[in-house]
């Protein structure tokens, strides 16, 4: 596929914040489902303490870039550490973003297994995606 057309975007933010949890699965539904409600109520806390971490590292990561880059332009450091601070900027970036996709997936799979198997796309949408309603 050619770079030069359009590139395929989000239709949704991933949602980075909290999810609130209910261990109430429908009486109908499948015992797999109630191993991933089991599941999520480990997981998704711990993802998304482990969010919360990889945020942090990488707003570290940033400052830390921004000084060395600075301290570059300022003439008090080489580009070497510039460029070895910018690539740890990009680990950290990919890190981030590989621990919020493990997030939402495990909130997609504890959406999938509590919602009835009829269930239309909006209201899952809705269950899994945090909207901001405008006033």
């Amino acid at each position: 596929q050619s770079l030069d057309g359009p590139w395929p975007t989000a239709a949704t933010r991933p949602h980075g914040g909290g999810y609130r949890l209910t261990s109430e699965v429908p009486s109908t539904a499948p015992a797999a489902a109630v191993t991933v409600v089991r599941r999520a109520a480990e997981v998704i806390p711990r993802q998304q303490t482990a969010l919360e971490e990889a945020a942090t590292a990488l707003v570290l990561t940033d400052a830390a870039r921004t000084g060395a880059i600075a301290s570059y332009a300022n003439g008090t450091s080489g580009l070497a550490l510039a460029v070895e601070v910018v690539g740890e900027q990009a680990a950290q970036s990919e890190a981030f973003l590989d621990t919020l996709a493990r997030y939402n997936t495990e909130i997609g799979q504890y959406v999938l297994a509590i919602m009835p198997s009829d269930t239309n796309a909006g209201s899952l949408a809705a269950a899994m995606v945090v909207t901001h309603e405008r006033r």
